[in-house]
């Protein structure tokens, strides 16, 4: 019974062993199992991870493509939008300009403004307020007109017009015709207190002007003017006859005549003087005749003469065309000219 425990015992025991190795191997095999499974488990989120990162940059590309776009465009409408306000702020400023710019023409027209149409065979003309000083911001003008035929001398009695440097600032001008285009007068002076030169007016109109500026103001002017029957006179055919006003009688001071002869085409003009007797004076500077091609001044001069004793040689045009002035100064005067014109076959005339 004893030896039959023994074996019991030690067969117990070889159980138990057996089954202490059992359980080894089973956990040795439960613990490989265990790894391979976390690997796998490891390989499988490895490979979620990088799905989920591509899937993160992808959307971050996107994100950030949709961004710069927004941006291109945000950029595009601002520059539109400045370009539209820089379009609108230069108009805005334009026009702000142009509207002060006829603020300035309007504050600069003349705050005194006057016309006087005037008529008849002689009357007076004066500055605004005359004796009294004339305003400032003056813009006057004087159209005197008489009978066709006439011619019109003005002659000053009074004269104080504010003086400038070249006249910049109070001006009177006077002009030999009915505008402010006319040829101007020589008056010898157009502003300052010294008395001008009379002025006679080669037709039947003188224009006067008288501007003032904002500064002094002088007691202005007063002229007389009065009319004689006139010397300009056109002439067309052959032969003919012109002298200086009152022959043979002393012509007049600040006299100007004027006479334009046309002939026939083809023809040319040839003017003989009979009688010559003027002023003398170096370049013929004061009393003169002046004779040029064609119906103007602007033509080509033929001659200037002055002086007295032997009458000049004759002139002849170049065409079928001759302008005639005869001008005399405010100082000495003498008995003129006479002188005959005639026609002779020459160049092809204008």
């Amino acid at each position: 019974m004893v030896k039959d425990t023994g074996r019991a015992k030690n067969w117990r025991t070889c159980q138990k062993v057996t089954k202490k190795k059992k359980k080894k191997k089973k956990k040795r095999e439960m613990g490989i199992g265990e790894i391979y499974g976390k690997e796998v488990l490891t390989a499988a989120t490895a490979a979620v991870v990088v799905v989920v990162v591509v899937v993160v940059v992808v959307v971050v590309v996107v994100v950030v493509v949709v961004v710069v776009v927004v941006i291109v465009v945000v950029v595009e409408i601002v520059e539109v939008v400045v370009g539209t306000v820089v379009v609108v702020l230069v108009v805005v400023v334009a026009a702000a300009g142009v509207a002060a710019a006829r603020v300035a023409a309007t504050a600069a027209v003349a705050l005194y403004s006057c016309v006087y149409k005037l008529t008849g065979n002689s009357g007076t003309i004066q500055s605004p307020r005359y004796p009294n000083h004339y305003p400032n911001k003056v813009q006057c003008t004087w159209i005197i007109t008489t009978d066709p035929g006439t011619q019109i001398v003005l002659a000053f009695s009074a004269y104080d017009v504010v003086q400038s440097r070249l006249c910049r600032g109070d001006v009177l001008n006077v002009h030999d015709g009915g505008n402010q285009f006319a040829e101007r007068f020589d008056l010898n002076v157009r502003c300052g207190n010294r008395m001008p030169r009379s002025s006679i007016s080669t037709g039947n109109q003188i224009f006067l002007s008288l501007r003032t500026d904002n500064s002094v103001t002088g007691s202005g002017f007063q002229a007389q003017w009065s009319t004689f029957q006139g010397c300009s006179e056109n002439f067309s055919g052959n032969e003919g006859t012109i002298q200086t006003p009152n022959y043979p009688g002393d012509y007049p001071n600040n006299a100007r005549c004027e006479w334009v002869i046309r002939s026939e085409p083809g023809t040319r003009i040839t003017l003989t003087f009979t009688d010559f007797h003027l002023q003398r004076s170096g370049g013929c500077g004061a009393d003169a005749v002046l004779i040029h091609d064609g119906d103007s001044q602007a033509g080509t001069p033929l001659a200037k003469l002055c002086g007295a004793g032997a009458s000049p040689v004759p002139v002849t045009s170049s065409s079928n065309v001759m302008f005639i002035r005869f001008q005399s100064d405010q100082s000495s005067h003498d008995k003129g000219f006479r002188a005959e014109w005639s026609t002779n076959e020459g160049s092809v005339g204008i």
